[in-house]
């Protein structure tokens, strides 16, 4: 995948004036007002083998309870993108930034 290319059709459909005037970019602010998600934070796996994940219909998910150490079903709307807390910890902002652009909308 072409990077520069997939993020310039992601800033024309959901941005396009910054690519007139270069500025920084707050993918999480593009992704709850351009894209309309509902981007919340929550545990997703015990491994951290799931940084993030978006719900296309309304209905439970299995998510992990950080506290209990168990796992629970959540009920989410459509359109709502889950980002596990974790993965901003144990990586870096980038890695919850993939995750949000590579969303699909």
């Amino acid at each position: 995948m072409e990077y520069d290319k997939v993020a310039r059709g992601f800033l024309e459909g959901f941005f396009p004036k910054v690519l007139a005037k270069p500025r920084p970019v707050s993918i999480l602010g593009i992704a709850r007002n351009e894209m309309v998600l509902d981007v919340q934070f929550i545990c997703l796996s015990e491994e951290l083998d799931i940084y993030g994940m978006t719900v296309f219909f309304d209905g439970l998910v299995e998510i992990y309870d950080c506290e209990e150490g168990l796992y629970n079903s959540k009920f989410f709307k459509s359109e709502t993108m889950l980002i596990d807390p974790e993965a901003y910890k144990r990586t870096n902002a980038g890695c919850v930034n993939n995750t949000i652009f590579l969303a699909p909308k």
